[in-house]
């Protein structure tokens, strides 16, 4: 089901939606299409609320591998697992898959946060439930954990 209905039925206010693709922000307003959207194993999501609010997800737990589809660009992604990764960990994970991985940033405190691969700086862990944008050399099908 769309994520939106979901938060918005639990008492959430949220007003637009956004998701990368194709190497470009898709979403807008809730409406129409934008509303109906339901979330993808792998996919990152910005969603603006007008109020804080708390949304109980529902679902099943994933203990395997999803293959995401990364190119050879900049990749906004959500990595529901495994526990105790960090963005170097993360970019090391993609290119033993022969992604190629230069940079991963997060979105933290109303500003961007990177991590450059081979630098020891910015090294923060990946939660579960956050999205993350990967820059990649090389597209690859990736399965996290999967090497």
């Amino acid at each position: 089901g769309s994520v939106v209905a979901e938060i918005n039925g639990q008492g959430g206010t949220v007003s637009e939606a956004y998701w990368w693709e194709y190497g470009g922000w898709g979403g807008g307003n809730v409406s129409g299409a934008v509303a109906a959207r339901s979330v993808t194993l792998g996919e990152g999501y910005f969603l603006r609320s007008d109020a804080p609010s708390v949304w109980n997800a529902s679902g099943y737990i994933v203990d395997f591998p999803v293959s995401i589809v990364l190119g050879s660009a900049w990749n906004l992604i959500g990595v529901p697992y495994p526990p105790g990764w960090t963005a170097s960990v993360l970019a090391w994970d993609i290119n033993e898959q022969g992604g190629n991985t230069q940079q991963v940033d997060r979105w933290r405190y109303g500003g961007w946060q990177g991590h450059v691969v081979g630098y020891p700086f910015n090294d923060f862990p990946i939660e579960q439930g956050k999205g993350y944008f990967v820059n990649t050399a090389n597209g690859v099908v990736w399965a996290p954990g999967g090497v």
